[in-house]
């Protein structure tokens, strides 16, 4: 799942013509044309990027057609991982969002493509197998609105400029606030540059729950990006324009860059017997945002809110390991309240309800069971069923989970929530943190918490938790849910937004 992260990091906060071996671009905006970057973390090569403009007529309208793609190629725990992603947009003349279709080509057999279009006061959401509509009361721009207004206008050193869009990949208002820095001596490609600094702030959403994201562009007194920059703790991700050649030549010796510890938060001390406690407190502290507004009461999480320090809250999780589907740990919640919705008993391209395979799995569970039986059977089977762990996929279908059994949490999930609605129980996933001890032979080792998926399964109006990866008959108190991930519409948006409420921004000073 971090993998998946980056990527989208990448994707996401990098603003991407290289004619033969020229950097600049001229008249991009008025002529278009294209660029490449080439993607590196902490110095090591990892993908590349290409950004593309063009003057396209749809339906015998002018549109503005944008167009980004990224490949990322890395290692997760020594594993090989390789992936695109892709975004296509289409803007009028001035800047206004019309329609994307964001492509996620993870290295399953199961891409997932969803599409985006206004109409009207609504925004149509559209995967392979769902359409959603959401609201759409005021226009905003596409999402090359901050390269569109590099191009167009300068950003005076010491002046702020605020601009609005709309990012598909994360299905949400974005507020960016360009700063015009100073102009430095930069070197690309062993040339010096005189380049502007540009920090760019972000706001991912909107109110109180909007979520913070940074990054600092170098840029020519044309407008033309060269270089970008985004630190996460010890990581650094950059961007450098390059030529097309050396571009691709980025990834052409495999990977080189390891991210499986990239993300964790390390703990004061180890938690000992941690996925045996039936209660964990944990004192947690944001950088920015409050804690209750990035980790929600549930059943089993209660959140309370220190004053001291700010930006700070206790959070208690109970287990949910057990044969009474009665109990909860919150007193906050009773028995029967929850209810579920049709897209937690839906099918997709990542929870396919029509493999058949999956029907034959399901089928060994005995139909005679209470549903909490059926929904702990299910767990214990895929964890039964495990193959070892493999990093190399992104996020795979249950279908292609089926063919190996050989995934990590994230495809574990999403197999258990197909089975589940299989069986008409409904289920979602959920992303979170759960302690992991770090496998260090050392006993004072520390331990930290990464981020995990399990799934919750609505059990007599109690959503409670299950963790096919831990197989415990129910998920342990050594967690801290973050979010419920919507993929009803074949969308990763919900998972990644959630991420960055939370990576390189919380402090765990304690567990009780």
């Amino acid at each position: 799942m971090k993998r998946l992260l980056f990527f989208l990091f990448l994707f996401l906060v990098i603003p991407s013509c290289s004619k033969e071996k020229r950097l600049e671009t001229v008249g991009l905006l008025h002529d278009g044309g294209e660029y490449w970057e080439l993607l590196s973390i902490n110095g090591k090569p990892v993908g590349f990027q290409r950004t593309a403009f063009a003057h396209v007529e749809v339906e015998g309208q002018r549109r503005l057609q944008f167009e980004l793609q990224s490949r990322l190629t890395t290692l997760r725990h020594g594993h090989p991982t390789d992936g695109t992603i892709k975004l296509s947009s289409l803007s009028t003349p001035d800047g206004e969002f019309v329609s994307a279709t964001t492509y996620l080509d993870s290295g399953g057999s199961s891409p997932i493509q969803t599409e985006y279009r206004v109409e009207g006061d609504k925004l149509l959401v559209r995967g392979e197998k769902s359409q959603t509509a959401l609201p759409w009361n005021t226009p905003l721009g596409g999402p090359e609105t901050i390269l569109r207004r590099l191009l167009a206008e300068s950003v005076p050193t010491g002046q702020n400029v605020v601009l609005r869009f709309f990012e598909p990949t994360l299905q949400q208002p974005v507020e960016a606030t360009l700063h015009g820095g100073n102009i430095e001596k930069v070197d690309i490609l062993g040339t010096s540059r005189n380049l502007q600094r540009i920090g760019v702030m972000m706001k991912i959403g909107v109110g109180e729950s909007a979520l913070p994201l940074s990054t600092t562009l170098w840029i020519d007194s044309g407008g033309n990006v060269f270089r970008t920059l985004m630190s996460m703790g010890d990581t650094e991700i950059y961007a450098v324009r390059v030529d097309k050649e050396t571009a691709l030549a980025g990834i052409a010796n495999g990977p080189n860059a390891e991210l499986g510890q990239i993300g964790m938060i390390q703990l004061s001390r180890p938690i000992p017997d941690a996925h045996n406690a039936d209660t964990l407190t944990f004192t947690v502290r944001l950088k920015t945002g409050l804690p209750q507004s990035r980790f929600p009461e549930s059943p089993f999480q209660s959140v309370t809110p220190l004053s001291d320090p700010q930006n700070a809250a206790k959070i208690r999780v109970w287990s949910a390991v057990g044969d009474d589907p009665s109990r909860v740990g919150n007193p906050a919640f009773r028995v029967g309240q929850a209810q579920a919705s049709p897209e937690d008993l839906a099918s997709g391209v990542l929870i396919d309800l029509d493999d058949s395979s999956l029907k034959a799995l399901a089928a060994t569970v005995d139909d005679s069971l209470s549903p909490w039986q059926t929904a702990q059977a299910l767990e214990r089977l895929v964890h039964h069923y495990r193959q070892g762990t493999s990093f190399s996929l992104t996020f795979a279908s249950s279908s292609d989970v089926l063919k190996t059994m050989c995934a990590d949490c994230s495809e574990y999930a999403v197999l258990l929530a197909a089975l589940c609605r299989s069986k008409k129980i409904p289920c979602r996933l959920v992303l979170g943190l759960v302690y992991s001890p770090l496998n260090s032979p050392d006993p004072a080792a520390s331990g930290a918490m990464a981020f995990h998926l399990w799934n919750e399964a609505l059990i007599d109006g109690v959503w409670r938790p299950l963790d096919a990866t831990l197989g415990q008959g129910g998920a342990c108190a050594a967690r801290l849910k973050i979010a419920d991930v919507d993929l009803a519409a074949d969308s990763i948006a919900a998972l990644t937004t959630s991420i960055l409420g939370v990576i390189d921004q919380l402090e765990i000073s304690g567990v009780e």
